[in-house]
């Protein structure tokens, strides 16, 4: 008996080339890579400034001749997100991403072969995003030879040694002698730490300060731009900026004031008197009440008031979105709790009061201009492109009247565990909401779909209605524009008296918001994707004895304004 074995055949395939600049060998990697090769011819003048519009029209018009499916571009659509998008509609196709050619942009440089900030921030964006995406890009020796702008930095960096003093410089003799009140060294390191020891990061250098109209008519700002708040990818790309407020490091512990020592000690007293405190009780027998032990301020809650103190200035919104759901709802959790230090309520009061006055200019200029943050009436295009990534074809949108960011979170926990295989938590989102900080509002804005602020006064008349006792249980269908969406009045009905500690009753009305929503999506079809969102948030006002009270009128406080979503999709989950 004769054996045959046959041999296997093997296929290899190069790996895809993330940056080239040889485009015979950029195109073949593509071709194998079955990318969906685009090509940015010579850029035209009219692209200065705009070359991230550019990109976005080359990729779409490409899919478009290949036939996949169309959507309509606007200027308020992220780079990032509309990637994300065009992958997605290539995969339709039978591409495993996207390869662009770029060919020349001498056309847009300046006489020095400079790029326009903008546009130097959209290459630089385009370069971090093939580190983490199916992008693949194409800068030939002409584009790599141009030069880009980098990150703004403060004025002082480049100031010599010393010249941030008014004072001249004096020679002393004798005995040196310590800093003190009379010496100006001191007072301008003492101003430095009043003026910026409680500043949150202030928006309002986004303001449009000096207006000046542009080609088609759009006022435009030549001060620093909203635009800019959102290339966190490029900020993480470039040297930091080193802040010019005055701290001390000893071995990797900030002292910013004595309160440190005095609250290390104040913990230490604590945690011998609970010590004390149970050895008492284990020794001795006794029938009155136990004793309820102070809360331990943990090291986290006081890495999480050294973050917001330390950090001030205008920052991007970005960061102001990742201080807030990292360090200002843990701390303002603990402070409910009574586990934070005693200036850490100051802190969240200033943080926040400072957030809502440069909010307020910059909601001005978010009129103006094209791009901003993720707002209210970004969610039924936010919610139809999750659903599109996650097979689902029926979408929901729920809005929770009032539900904060933190308390959204408790709702999802309460969920997870009510739900459990029975639906899943797909994607979560922070919302803006827009100003002022009323359920009227924000329907208003997504009834105007996602050009409502170009149109936007603020005055509405119309007050909404809130279903109220048993009724406040109710999911009911309402309309905003052309736009259905439904609604739960649950949280506002719960919040028009007083109540309880923040804590209690925060937990209170998550876990009754959880019953009915995890009734509800138990009902829909298998693979429907249910948005829940809140328009608003609010703020607690405490009596003497930390009793919460209604909640006070809106005056877009940070916990008024951003908000969270969270997009659960129906059917088992395994």
């Amino acid at each position: 008996m004769t054996w045959q074995t046959s041999q296997t055949e093997f296929t290899t395939k190069p790996l895809p080339l993330s940056i080239a600049s040889e485009r015979n060998a950029f195109l073949a990697n593509a071709q194998s890579g079955e990318r969906l090769i685009v090509t940015l011819h010579r850029a035209h003048s009219r692209l200065r400034g705009n070359l991230a519009q550019g990109l976005c029209d080359a990729v779409e018009q490409t899919l478009r001749e290949q036939g996949a499916p169309a959507v309509d571009l606007n200027g308020n659509q992220d780079l990032e997100d509309f990637l994300d998008d065009a992958i997605y509609r290539a995969s339709l196709l039978g591409n495993t991403g996207v390869a662009i050619d770029i060919e020349d942009l001498a056309a847009i440089a300046d006489d020095d072969n400079t790029l326009h900030p903008d546009d130097g921030r959209t290459l630089v964006r385009m370069v971090c995003l093939t580190k983490h995406k199916p992008v693949q890009l194409l800068l030939p020796p002409a584009v790599r030879a141009l030069k880009i702008f980098p990150e703004p930095i403060p004025v002082f960096q480049i100031l010599p040694h010393g010249a941030q003093l008014s004072a001249p410089a004096m020679i002393e003799y004798g005995e040196p002698a310590e800093a003190s009140s009379d010496d100006p060294l001191f007072d301008w390191v003492s101003d430095q730490r009043v003026t910026t020891s409680l500043l949150p990061p202030r928006i309002d250098e986004f303001v449009v300060t000096e207006a000046e109209s542009d080609d088609d008519g759009v006022l435009a700002s030549s001060s620093a731009s909203i635009d800019d708040a959102w290339d966190e990818d490029v900020i993480s790309s470039l040297p930091p900026v080193v802040s010019s407020k005055p701290i001390e490091v000893e071995q990797g512990v900030i002292a910013e004031t004595s309160e440190a020592a005095i609250e290390d000690s104040a913990e230490a007293e604590a945690v011998e008197s609970i010590a004390s405190l149970q050895a008492e009780s284990a020794t001795t027998e006794s029938t009155t009440a136990p004793v309820s032990l102070p809360a331990v301020i943990t090291d986290e809650t006081r890495q999480h008031l050294r973050d917001l103190d330390a950090t001030f200035g205008p920052k991007p919104l970005a960061t102001i979105e990742r201080l807030y759901t990292s360090a200002f709802v843990p701390l303002q959790r603990a402070v409910n709790l009574g586990a934070a230090p005693g200036n850490a309520p100051a802190v969240l009061e200033q943080w926040s009061v400072e957030f809502a006055r440069s909010y307020k200019d910059a909601f001005e200029a978010l009129k103006q201009r094209g791009r901003r943050p993720t707002m209210i009436m970004d969610l039924p295009e936010l919610a139809q492109r999750t659903a599109r990534l996650h097979g689902s074809r029926t979408v929901q949108l729920l809005m929770v009247d009032g539900m904060r960011y933190d308390l959204g979170q408790k709702v999802n926990a309460q969920l997870s565990a009510l739900l459990q295989t029975k639906a899943a938590l797909a994607e979560q989102f922070l919302i803006w909401s827009g100003l002022p900080c009323t359920t009227a509002t924000q329907l208003e804005l997504l009834g105007r779909g996602p050009n409502a602020l170009r149109e936007f006064t603020g005055e509405i008349d119309d007050e909404m209605v809130v279903n109220r006792g048993r009724m406040a249980h109710t999911i009911r269908r309402i309309r905003t524009g052309h736009r259905e969406l439904l609604k739960l009045d649950l949280v506002e009905a719960k919040l028009m008296g007083p109540g309880e500690a923040s804590e209690a009753r925060l937990d209170d009305i998550a876990s009754q918001v959880a019953t009915v929503l995890a009734a509800h999506i138990e009902q829909q079809p298998s693979g429907t994707l249910i948005m829940i969102f809140g328009d608003h948030g609010f703020s607690f006002e405490l009596d003497e004895h930390g009793r919460t009270s209604a909640v006070a009128a809106p005056s877009g406080r940070v916990e008024e304004v951003l908000t969270g979503a969270s997009a659960w999709i129906a059917g088992a989950v395994h």
